[in-house]
């Protein structure tokens, strides 16, 4: 059974509009006060605008106020993108970044379908979303900096550095957050977490102009509901074959950054 926080619907849905818009403000101030890249400022909205839709099963009981804030929340980027005005003053924020993506749309209608397909099942939801708020910035942070040894994606060039970042931090993501909800201590939990974390890692890989954002959060949702109910060697099964794809597309196409 869930815990819910004594809110009232209204309530809950005013504040998580009054923070979302407070760190769009906040970080426009802080962008232009540190003259970050827009990829970083971008990067840092996915990450902790993701945080604060993982409170929503604690948040709200039913379905409508998650539908309602998406219905809000996605016309309001689409105007922060369109109308000039907005988009050259807190919109670069988000739209500051040269190359195509909808990724900021994707995010919360992931997020709205998470919620509606693992309604009362808090893991099914705060796993996916989990991965995709901190190992998907992981993956550009250390793929940015660090990447040498890059691929080559339907989006142009990733690096395998920024995938083993991505995969570290979702199988972290994964069996840490099994754990912490009771599951236990045996040799599934690596299991499941390695089998999800490698599956999300071929995903993201795959992925073009911010697709991830939503397919991520879905595949996750649909994988890790398999994948409690399989056996130990369903999961080993999963790990081999999930692993020979990643690598039989990833190296044969890596060659050193120039």
């Amino acid at each position: 059974m869930i815990v819910r926080l004594p809110l009232n619907p209204w309530l809950g849905m005013g504040l998580e509009l009054s923070v979302l818009s407070l760190l769009i403000v906040a970080l426009h101030f802080y962008q232009h006060a540190r003259h970050l890249a827009p990829e970083t400022t971008r990067k840092l909205f996915h990450l902790s605008g993701g945080l604060t839709t993982l409170a929503l099963p604690w948040m709200f009981a039913d379905v409508w106020p998650v539908l309602l804030l998406t219905a809000i929340t996605v016309p309001a980027l689409l105007t922060l993108k369109y109308v000039r005005r907005l988009r050259n003053s807190l919109g670069d924020v988000l739209y500051g970044v040269s190359r195509p993506s909808l990724g900021e749309i994707y995010f919360p209608l992931s997020a709205c379908l998470l919620f509606v397909l693992a309604h009362d099942q808090p893991l099914l939801y705060s796993v996916p979303l989990l991965i995709l708020t901190l190992a998907d910035p992981a993956a550009a942070i250390v793929g940015s900096r660090y990447g040498s040894l890059q691929y080559i994606t339907r989006e142009g060039r990733k690096s395998l550095e920024g995938s083993g970042a991505f995969f570290i931090v979702a199988f972290l993501c994964t069996s840490g957050t099994l754990l912490l909800a009771g599951r236990a201590v045996d040799v599934t939990v690596p299991g499941i977490a390695l089998t999800l974390a490698l599956l999300l890692t071929l995903v993201e890989a795959i992925s073009w102009r911010g697709l991830d954002n939503l397919l991520i959060p879905v595949t996750g949702f649909v994988f890790l509901t398999l994948l409690l109910a399989a056996n130990l060697t369903a999961l080993m099964v999963s790990v081999l074959l999930i692993a020979a794809v990643l690598v039989a597309i990833c190296v044969p196409w890596s060659q050193p950054k120039r």
